[in-house]
């Protein structure tokens, strides 16, 4: 393949042209709050947030996978779900490629980690 290196090098830089590296995608409203992702440009990962109350409240991370991802060779967020009273954050990812999902609950209100954690997690879903 050495000799389409021009021609592969030309190809990856005319669609990266096309990518829009900093965009915000629509907020998805639940109860009284407004959660969307934000790529930032840079940066390999979104970057989750939410507005409570209004859509021009102040907005707050809620989760940052570039700082997630940081040090670490391989990266993927598996499943990403707020808990029905919009207080827990329940994300799991994928650190070496295996496509097994450690489970993280976060605590919104705080910003703290639950010390619990759960390996080889497909899907995540709340009870209500």
């Amino acid at each position: 393949m050495a000799h389409t290196s021009k021609l592969q090098e030309e190809l990856f830089n005319e669609m990266k042209a096309r990518i829009k590296e900093e965009d915000e995608n629509v907020p998805v409203r639940m109860k009284d709050s407004y959660y969307y992702t934000k790529s930032v440009a840079g940066k390999q990962y979104y970057e989750y947030y939410r507005k409570i109350g209004s859509l021009d409240a102040e907005p707050q991370l809620i989760l940052d996978c570039n700082q997630l991802a940081e040090g670490k060779d391989y990266f993927d967020l598996g499943a990403y779900q707020i808990s029905p009273n919009q207080r827990y954050l329940a994300y799991s990812n994928d650190t070496n490629g295996s496509e097994r999902y450690n489970l993280v609950i976060k605590d919104l209100e705080t910003g703290e980690l639950l010390s619990d954690e759960l390996n080889d997690i497909a899907s995540v879903t709340w009870g209500r």
